[in-house]
């Protein structure tokens, strides 16, 4: 007998006010949005089958009375204990397949999963077609990691490092840690090993120790030295010298100025010799102006003489006025000439005075002086060398003061430096030999103060009383490299057996105070545990992988089973039915193949159309071997709102095919285009097994 839902009925449903329907074979329940379409589909789900999400509250008021299941009619709610799935695998300890992802397809799905997860494929099959959950519920007691893995001469081949193989794994691995610790303890070099660097410890720190003290020592007769010769550079002052310096090139100077001025003196001296008796010549001749002008005579006489060739030549070319006045001149110049002649007479002893002036002068001089011009040219110079020479002999006199002066000094400044009656000739010598003195005490205040920084003794670390030991930097060095070197395997060792302790009370869990003995028996008894651990888990590990391997096979001989009910009359013939094109579906590997006689296509291949008809035909064939050959109803919420206006075409045609092979159909609908093709197309053909339910809101 088919299952069929009689009636539905509810009372307050969210936007619907009451509901009382008796269903036919067809049913299109047409609502527009926020009418109550989804509650209804909700409420619908939530009655009849186990699985159906929850989603929102629904009322309690109404039922759905289902056909089919029994003699008598079953009415079910939200709130009812049981479900059809209930009375239809009773007997099952797990129900076989979901009822809702089976006899519900919403709107956009084709697929047998919840959310469209992924098309149909043989994983999908073996879920609604064989056995396959009773081996899932065996295997869901294997670990993945357990299922992965291998089992080869008696050794697990893990795949992934999870679940309990990670455990194995970290059991194997913590009892190695423990062999190793314990064979590391079994080693007893290293108390041994400890007693004897502690020893070779403490003589190398003896030695350094003395060292130390012989280098405190040695430091403060450092200091002492360099105070010393601090002492005796600060008798020397650097300022002081460097004024000695300064005056003793001040009297270098002062000496080279007096050869100087005396050089100079001594080549003006013989120039200006005859000053004084040239600045008395000059006064002579200037006391005679007539006796320098003596050639006044001799001139008017020739001018007289020229005049008288004059008129004599006028008169012979017959020019008398020319002739006369040439004649006047003659007679007239004639007139002067006698005139200075007779004065010149008179000067006589004048002339020979000047005349002895100039002679004198071009002795002297080695010039020849015929004016006074000429006495007064050489007078201006020689008053100008002259005058240099008197400034030359002030200079000289000068320089000599400031040198008696400078010496005096140096003479007074070397005797505060402990250098007494110094003469001036040895006073640069004397400066030179301070200054080296002062260099040299610097160069070995300079060298004890590195050898004393070398020691990196601090003043206050200084020791004044000595001690036996000398100080050798080299040995101190040595020495304590070598303690450096004790005392870091010391500290390795050491250091080695703390992380021994520690690592070991990490595995025991004791405190790091337990005493060696109590520890190593107490890492024996881990090790006893972590050993029965491991062979449990090996244990385990093993038959889990044993058990993997039987169901794997169980599973091959599961696709022979799927294959034979792929073949069966109730798959084909709803294929048949819907496609009108194919007639067989088969299983190529992991993929779906659907056929006839002459053609063969992967289910992934075909238009999306036709995908669409194979898995209805499929889902229609599954729940029929499911219900062992019985019909039931679909419950389609807008399943084809997302297809084209040709696609809803053929597929509410579909529709009057499943009706007529017995299924009961309730597709719920917005879409008006959808419900004009239902009563076109399925109205006329069904007639009064076809109807057209249309949601009212509440008032």
């Amino acid at each position: 007998m088919n299952i069929r839902i009689e009636s539905l009925s509810v009372n307050g449903l969210g936007p619907i006010a009451s509901i009382k329907w008796q269903l036919k074979n067809v049913n299109l329940i047409y609502g527009r949005n926020e009418q109550g379409k989804t509650f209804l589909v909700e409420y619908l789900l939530h009655s009849l089958f186990k699985n159906a999400p929850n989603t929102r509250s629904l009322t309690d008021s109404g039922q759905v009375n289902v056909s089919g299941l029994d003699r008598e009619i079953i009415s079910f709610s939200p709130k009812s204990k049981k479900r059809i799935d209930d009375f239809l695998f009773s007997g099952e300890i797990e129900k076989p397949v979901d009822l809702s992802r089976l006899c519900v397809v919403k709107g956009g799905e084709s697929s047998f999963l919840p959310y469209n997860k992924e098309s149909i494929t043989k994983a999908v099959l073996k879920d609604y077609l064989s056995d396959q959950r009773t081996l899932d519920g065996i295997m869901k007691e294997i670990p993945l990691t357990i299922q992965e893995s291998t089992w080869e001469n008696g050794k697990i081949i893990p795949r992934k490092n999870m679940g309990p193989i990670k455990d194995w794994n970290d059991s194997t691995r913590q009892l190695k840690d423990i062999d190793e610790r314990l064979q590391e303890l079994d080693e007893s070099f290293a108390l041994g090993e400890v007693k004897k660097l502690k020893g070779d410890l403490a003589v190398i720190s003896k030695t350094v120790e003395e060292q130390l003290l012989a280098r405190r020592a040695f430091a403060y007769t450092l200091a002492e030295q360099v105070k010393e010769k601090e002492r005796a550079r600060e008798r020397i002052p650097g300022d002081k010298l460097d004024d000695l310096k300064s005056m003793n090139i001040s009297l270098s100077n002062k000496n080279e100025a007096i050869k100087k001025c005396q050089a100079d003196i001594t080549t003006l001296e013989p120039e200006c010799e005859y000053i004084d008796w040239l600045k008395t010549a000059i006064v002579e001749c200037e006391k005679r102006p007539a006796s320098l002008t003596a050639t006044l005579g001799l001139i008017s006489v020739i001018l007289s003489v020229l005049g008288i060739a004059a008129t004599i030549v006028f008169a012979f070319i017959r020019i008398p006025i020319a002739s006369l006045i040439a004649g006047l001149l003659s007679i007239l110049f004639m007139a002067l000439a006698f005139f200075q002649y007779r004065s010149k007479l008179r000067r006589i002893s004048d002339d020979v005075e000047v005349t002895r002036i100039f002679q004198e002068f071009e002795e002297k001089f080695g010039e020849k002086g015929q004016s006074i011009a000429a006495l007064k040219s050489k007078s201006e110079s020689l008053s100008q060398k002259y005058g240099s020479l008197q400034k030359l002999k002030e200079q000289l006199k000068e320089h000599q003061r400031d040198k008696e002066g400078f010496e005096n000094s140096l003479k007074l400044n070397l005797a505060q430096l402990d250098q007494e009656n110094i003469e001036p000739e040895n006073f640069s010598s004397v400066i030179t030999e301070l200054q080296e003195q002062r260099d040299r005490l610097t160069t070995e205040i300079g060298d004890l103060n590195n050898i004393l920084a070398a020691t990196q003794v601090q003043p206050e670390e200084y020791l004044s009383n000595s001690v036996e030991t000398a100080y050798d930097p080299e040995i101190l060095k040595k020495s304590q490299e070598a303690k450096l070197g004790l005392e870091d395997s010391l500290y390795k060792l050491q250091n080695k057996l703390d992380n021994l302790k520690h690592d070991v009370c990490g595995i025991t869990g004791d405190p790091i105070a337990v005493e060696w003995d109590m520890l190593i028996d107490h890492l024996r008894d881990k090790r006893d545990e972590v050993c029965r651990k491991a062979k449990d888990l090996k244990a385990q590990i093993g038959s889990g992988i044993i058990v993997s391997q039987v169901i794997g096979d169980m599973r091959k001989r599961e696709d022979e089973s799927i294959i034979s009910a792929l073949a069966s009359p109730l798959m084909q013939e709803p294929l048949q039915s819907i496609t009108h094109n194919y007639d067989g579906v088969e299983l190529e590997g992991n993929d779906l193949i659907v056929c006839n006689k002459s053609q063969r296509y992967p289910v992934s291949e075909l238009s999306t159309g036709a995908q669409e008809q194979v898995l209805l035909a499929l889902r229609i064939g599954i729940a029929s071997q499911v219900l062992s050959e019985r019909k039931m109803f679909l419950i389609l919420d807008d399943a084809f709102q997302h297809s084209d206006w040709e696609r809803r075409a053929w597929l509410v045609d579909e529709i009057v095919d499943l009706a007529n092979i017995g299924w009961q159909i309730i597709y719920f609908s917005m879409d008006d285009h959808i419900k004009q093709l239902f009563e076109e197309r399925i109205k006329p053909i069904l007639k009064d097994q076809y109807q057209t339910l249309v949601l009212q809101s509440k008032i």
